[in-house]
């Protein structure tokens, strides 16, 4: 399914489709989405540093609380321990040669904490990593990659009508492609105003070529049987560097390559290593929060969903797709109708069937 979602997005993307529902979003969304998506790393950096905690829904609520104590969605995490020290020094030497205007301050930091976590570990003998394979914070064992997978996805894209009710995989299909398509769109515009490459009507010059490679970067993913191959923010600590043409983007890729072989080494490098640059990329996507216009509601109010809902749904999708709604509708009840473009109202009807999903698949017993 991942694979047909790929090509039904490179067909969109060949007609033009894409690009025109990319353009006819507004000023203030493209905005917020680029501060949606740096507040959604900061959260991800926040969490992965220890600062910030996020109860196992696996465990029973009973009249407002986990374990039986008092308990909210996101709470405080232990500050207490190792991880959290580590990542405490991390964030304040990335701050110190980040503000120092220091070349490679972020990878500089990264290294330097991984170098600390093998301190802790000889010192303590409190394990830096808890991935697999990996023991004290070295790697004991390197599997041989397997490509058994290379193909299915192309395959199988054959059998999925006939194991699935057809409404079923639609829905489902559905499902992918809109995530894939919005999810490339807001990290496209946030990635593409942290780097400075927006032209003045909020577009990025050349977005069909983003766009098509993303199309059938997903389709060849899903060939591979696996998730759909997008564009990352995390792209962002490149862009934090000065990356701007591209190349330290195939640089990354061409690591990830040896990393198939040399997956174990990459697991040294401790979550709470990274977290801090992660922390720092968020703060440099959210510079162009100023540039929203707040005293208008149907502006403001949009943008303000788009930037919360993202981390705290761990989704840019959904961030996008609640402040399409919510434009489409305050524009509506204002009775500014007129000044939201057709495909936005395309769009909106596009995601409220999105967010209604689950209930549909119930309906039709998916």
């Amino acid at each position: 399914m991942v694979f047909l979602e790929g090509v039904i997005i490179t067909i969109l993307v060949l007609t033009g489709f894409r690009s025109a529902v990319l353009a006819a979003f507004p000023a203030s969304i493209k905005r917020a989405i680029g501060v949606g998506i740096g507040v959604f790393i900061l959260f991800i950096g926040l969490v992965n540093a220890g600062f910030v905690r996020v109860p196992v829904e696996s465990i029973p609520i009973v009249n407002g609380t986990i374990g039986g104590q008092p308990s909210t969605p996101v709470t405080l995490g232990n500050l207490t321990g190792y991880p959290v020290l580590l990542s405490v020094v991390g964030l304040a030497l990335a701050a110190l040669l980040t503000a120092r205007r220091v070349r490679g301050a972020l990878l500089i930091a990264i290294f330097a904490t991984t170098i600390l976590a093998f301190i802790v570990h000889l010192v303590t003998g409190a394990d830096v990593s808890n991935a697999p394979g990996v023991q004290g914070g070295l790697p004991t064992s390197f599997p041989p990659p397997s490509f058994a997978t290379f193909g299915a996805g192309v395959f199988g894209a054959a059998q999925v009508f006939t194991l699935l009710p057809i409404l079923t995989a639609l829905l489902v299909i559905f499902s992918i492609m809109l995530s894939d398509f919005f999810d490339t769109f807001g990290t496209m515009y946030g990635l593409a105003e942290q780097a400075n490459l927006l032209d003045n009507a909020e577009n990025l010059p050349g977005n069909q070529r983003v766009l098509l490679v993303d199309g059938a970067a997903a389709a060849v993913g899903g060939a591979l049987s696996a998730s759909s191959v997008t564009m990352y923010i995390e792209s962002g600590a490149g862009i934090a560097e000065g990356a701007r043409t591209g190349l330290a983007s195939v640089v990354t890729g061409a690591l990830f390559l040896a990393c198939i072989v040399l997956a174990p080494i990459t697991y040294v490098i401790p979550a709470e290593a990274t977290a801090p640059a992660l922390i720092i990329v968020g703060f440099y996507m959210t510079g162009v929060l100023r540039e929203i216009d707040f005293s208008d509601f149907t502006e403001g109010f949009p943008a303000l969903l788009a930037i919360a809902v993202m981390p705290l749904t761990y989704s840019i999708t959904n961030g996008v797709g609640a402040a399409v709604v919510a434009y489409a509708f305050v524009k509506l009840v204002a009775g500014k109708a007129r000044e939201v473009h057709w495909l936005m109202w395309v769009v909106a009807a596009a995601f409220v069937v999105y967010f209604a999903l689950p209930s549909v698949r119930g309906w039709v017993g998916a």
